[in-house]
């Protein structure tokens, strides 16, 4: 539809399954997907524009974007508020994301109370960053897709099923088939000989005044 033109659109160019790998790798050593996509957004911020003061807005963006930490029962700190716990750890980046699809806020700060930026270079490098991960995030359902259709279509409906349940859930999600490009055309073994002069003494040194090593026997 006009209002949502990439609804249907599957991009599984080798750079968006590379960065998508990555974030996938990251889940199944057991980061959320919030997490790994908050390390990429601060670690964009940190690194990738010299000369700009940003790491001031990743603790903003911290205390409006937390992990939920802290909210089981079991476990709950009684009297601190997971927004303080939370805060000194990472950008919850899917919480993030969420927010902004569900509100179309696309700049910072993103419809909630936050310091303003100083300059036009800060709201820039903030909001680059911001679309980078949305499109990993992206990246990452287009491989789940590719993932389902793939098994559907070798007949594996319940992997099929349970390739899209893994990733919605953020659990322990497969190494995606739809990736591992078949092998075609034949085998071929090459082998390699080497033909020596028949009747030579093993023992006897070609070379006058040098000794034959066990090695050269051989």
């Amino acid at each position: 539809t006009p209002d949502q033109p990439d609804i249907l659109k599957v991009n599984i160019s080798s750079e968006r399954v590379r960065k998508a790998l990555s974030v996938i790798e990251g889940m199944r050593g057991g980061q959320s997907l919030g997490a790994l996509l908050g390390y990429q957004l601060e670690r964009g911020l940190h690194e990738n524009y010299p000369g700009v003061e940003l790491d001031y807005y990743i603790y903003q963006l911290r205390k409006v974007f937390p992990l939920r930490g802290n909210r089981l029962k079991s476990t709950r700190v009684e009297g601190v508020e997971a927004e303080v716990i939370d805060a000194r750890n990472v950008v919850d980046g899917l919480s993030l994301i969420n927010h902004i699809q569900k509100t179309g806020i696309t700049n910072y700060p993103f419809g909630k109370v936050l310091e303003a930026v100083e300059n036009s270079e800060q709201q820039a490098a903030i909001n680059n960053e911001v679309n980078k991960i949305m499109d990993l995030n992206d990246a990452i359902a287009d491989v789940a897709i590719a993932e389902s259709v793939h098994q559907t279509v070798m007949g594996n409906f319940d992997r099929a099923g349970a390739t899209l349940d893994t990733y919605s859930k953020g659990h322990f999600p497969p190494i995606p088939d739809v990736i591992q490009t078949p092998r075609s055309g034949m085998n071929i073994t090459h082998r390699v000989g080497l033909q020596f002069e028949a009747g030579v003494n093993a023992l006897v040194s070609p070379l006058p005044g040098m000794s034959m090593t066990p090695r050269a026997m051989a």
